[in-house]
């Protein structure tokens, strides 16, 4: 899961898009909260269903470079945890998620 793998949290943050295998082994809420996660750490990233090793090549190659405006997060850290933080204007940040590094309570 997520929570277990700190490093997967940064990776879906700053993806192009994100591909969901085994949808079709998912229970449907399951999957909802799962995808309404990914949306929340990465809104501009296309969530791309892979049903039995199956997705269209056209919504995976060629879809433009990487966009500095729309990507722009930072990965904080303190004792125990990581933060992810977007930037949603320039003005504006907005914490996107936590993810525990230690066991709680800290120590």
């Amino acid at each position: 899961t997520l929570d277990k793998q700190p490093e997967a949290v940064k990776q879906a943050a700053v993806a192009d898009r994100l591909l969901l295998t085994k949808t079709d082994l998912a229970e449907p809420k399951t999957r909802q909260r799962f995808e309404a996660r990914l949306a929340a750490l990465n809104p501009s990233a296309a969530i791309i269903p892979v049903a039995h090793g199956v997705a269209d090549p056209a919504q995976l190659f060629n879809l433009g470079f990487f966009d500095p405006a729309t990507k722009r997060l930072m990965i904080t850290g303190g004792e125990g945890f990581i933060d992810v933080i977007a930037q949603r204007d320039a003005d504006h940040y907005q914490r996107v998620d936590r993810i525990a590094t230690a066991p709680w309570p800290f120590g």
